[in-house]
């Protein structure tokens, strides 16, 4: 059961939904698209709209993290069906993930997260690049350039060297052992970047 509390239209006419999924988790939040991607990767099996006449009524339209998505969750965990609570659905908001471009033998991703420590999510899965633990990596960038190894994890590299490595959302992560990259290199969420190999 995964509950979502991102709700800046919280109060207007965006629908509340449940998403059904084909391995049994279901999501519980606005329709703003947010929890799609998630969702799809666990395959996406039946969406409802939720029928909030049938929920206790409320004073305030600012807390439906509380006042239904929560109590849609408690609902659902005590037995309920989705299709119980709401109308089944076609034309829920999809919110798609910028994919990367392959170029030659250079690929265009792009920053999605700066994580708490500094580390910088890519929008690039491993499995489309050829690569392997050791490769030596270009990572282009504004006006820099920066070579790093494709490593398993952090202790590969020197305190204060930068690395590629696959972080614990699946994508590609720039990062500095003991640093934070985002500080060294000033990237932020939405800007470019080009990976490719060093050449040998």
């Amino acid at each position: 059961m995964h509950v979502c509390v991102v709700d800046p239209g919280v109060g207007s006419n965006r629908r509340s939904i449940m998403i059904e999924t084909e391995r049994g988790d279901v999501f519980i939040g606005p329709d703003t698209g947010i929890m799609i991607p998630a969702a799809e990767q666990l395959r996406i099996s039946s969406v409802y709209e939720i029928d909030e006449s049938k929920l206790p009524p409320r004073r305030e339209e600012t807390f439906h993290g509380r006042d239904v998505f929560a109590h849609v969750a408690g609902l659902l965990i005590s037995g309920r069906k989705a299709r119980d609570l709401g109308n089944k659905i076609e034309n829920y908001v999809k919110l798609r993930i910028p994919e990367p471009k392959k170029i030659g033998n250079r690929i265009e991703a792009m920053v999605m997260h700066i994580d708490r420590f500094g580390n910088i999510i890519t929008n690039l899965a491993p499995d489309l690049l050829p690569i392997k633990h050791g490769d030596e990596l270009v990572i282009r960038f504004k006006d820099r350039e920066i070579s790093c190894k494709y490593v398993k994890s952090y202790a590969y590299v020197a305190v204060g060297e930068p690395l590629i490595t696959k972080g614990g959302t699946g994508y590609l992560e720039l990062s500095i052992n003991r640093g934070s990259a985002a500080s060294a290199f000033g990237l932020k969420p939405g800007d470019a970047i080009t990976i490719y190999f060093k050449e040998r």
